[in-house]
C-alpha cells in the first residue's frame, strides 16, 4: 500500500498551530528551504525563522515560524518552533506593536542572553512585517 500522505503538526509552546493530514510541506531549514513527502527519510533539522508551505490537494496554506526543529518519519513531521502565525491572521498593526515593545524591552535589559532572545523575536516579527508589506 502506498503511502499519499503525511501527518504534520507546527507546535509552539503555546498552542498546536496545525495538525492534520497532508501531501507535501515546504519548510525552512538552516540550509534552505526543503521539502517533505510522504515516505520521505527519518531526520532530524533545524528550522530558521521563514514561511511553512502546507500542501493539500489543490490547497496551500502557509504559515510564519521562528527557529526550532523538525522531527520527520516517512509518515510524520512534527515542527516544534517557538513561535507559530498562521499568515492569514497575521495583523500588521499588531505585529508593528510587538516589535515596538521588544524594542523597548531591549533597551532596558542588562542581560546579553536576554538581549539576544529579544533580537531572535524581533528578526522573526520583521521577517513577517517584510513578507507583508510585500504582499
Amino acid at each position: 500500500m502506498t503511502i499519499t500522505t503525511l501527518e504534520l503538526k507546527l507546535i509552539s509552546p503555546e498552542h498546536t498551530a496545525f495538525s492534520r493530514e497532508v501531501g507535501m510541506v515546504i519548510l525552512p531549514g538552516a540550509e534552505g528551504q526543503f521539502g517533505v513527502l510522504p515516505q520521505h527519510m527519518n531526520l532530524i533539522a533545524e528550522i530558521v525563522p521563514g514561511k511553512v508551505a502546507v500542501h493539500d490537494g489543490g490547497a496551500v496554506q502557509y504559515f510564519y515560524v521562528s527557529s526550532g526543529v523538525a522531527h520527520i518519519t516517512s509518515t510524520k513531521c512534527s515542527v516544534l518552533v517557538l513561535d507559530v502565525i498562521d499568515t492569514a491572521g497575521a495583523d500588521l498593526g499588531g505585529l508593528t506593536e510587538r516589535l515596538d515593545g521588544i524594542h523597548k524591552l531591549m533597551s532596558s535589559s542588562h542581560s546579553e542572553s536576554e538581549k539576544a532572545d529579544l533580537q531572535a523575536d524581533a528578526d522573526f516579527i520583521n521577517i513577517i512585517l517584510q513578507d507583508l508589506k510585500v504582499s
